[in-house]
């Protein structure tokens, strides 16, 4: 699913207005989870995770 909302993402042209590639990772960890939540599963993963896997090091 995550692999899939970038494909979706990249159609869209949003790399093309992301800051960089890591600021992608949100959406696409947010809506993984929901997914894996409507079939009552747990994702390895949270909003801190999440928050720091989608943060743009730009210096």
């Amino acid at each position: 699913m995550h692999e899939l909302v970038h494909v979706l993402q990249f159609a869209q042209g949003k790399r093309e207005e992301a800051a960089c590639i890591s600021e992608l990772q949100g959406e696409a960890y947010r809506i993984h989870a929901k997914y894996m939540k409507a079939r009552g599963l747990v994702s390895d993963f949270d909003d801190f995770a999440i928050r720091i896997r989608s943060t743009c090091y730009l210096d």
